[in-house]
């Protein structure tokens, strides 16, 4: 995503994906080795018998540890985790009683659909309204394909004349209940809406 939505030259955005790859690797190698690190010493301290607060506190020291430090490698790992977090309180489908306890169960289909409509349009209002306040990334991502979508739109227009698969896949995109998009109300359309 880097490489597609970031700034800078392409060499500076293939550098930074390196530095990032390392660096993530690097955090999370760092990461299990704390969080077993202290898992052993909680177990060890009580004789060899795990409690079920333990993931939790040696999380809480890995994550404070090396994740603590604000920088876009951990900001991604962060809200990544907090996303599964999240996501984990929904409502899971009903299920086989010889489920395997291994296996994730999955999120019940309407509930995730209400839960991707609110996410999609609390994002968009925040992009819209309050967009200093989301990550620099995903800033970087929606301008690209909201804002700057104006600024490419004779390129849109160009491959729509001298491509005609392009022009018959984009067509069959609009919705049938929509009127009839001929090429000329398209470029009606975009260029009325600049």
């Amino acid at each position: 995503m880097s490489i597609l939505f970031g700034r800078g030259s392409y060499a500076d955005r293939m550098r930074f994906v390196l530095t990032a790859t390392r660096q993530h690797a690097t955090n999370l190698c760092k990461f299990a080795s704390l969080y077993k690190a202290v898992t052993i010493l909680l177990r060890r301290t009580r004789g060899g018998k795990p409690k079920g607060g333990d993931a939790f506190l040696a999380g809480v020291v890995g994550g404070y540890a090396v994740f603590g430090e604000r920088n876009a490698v951990n900001e991604q790992i962060v809200l990544y985790c907090v996303a599964r977090c999240v996501s984990a309180l929904l409502p899971r489908q009903q299920v086989a009683s010889n489920w395997p306890s291994d296996r994730p169960i999955p999120t019940e289909s309407k509930t995730f659909s209400v839960f991707a409509a609110v996410v999609w349009g609390s994002v968009m209002w925040l992009f819209d309204q309050r967009r200093q306040n989301l990550q620099g990334g995903l800033v970087n991502s929606m301008d690209y394909l909201y804002v700057n979508a104006e600024k490419w739109q004779k390129y849109v227009l160009f491959a729509l004349d001298w491509m005609p698969s392009l022009r018959s896949q984009f067509c069959m995109l609009t919705p049938p209940l929509a009127p009839p998009l001929s090429l000329f109300s398209l470029r009606t359309l975009i260029w009325h809406n600049k």
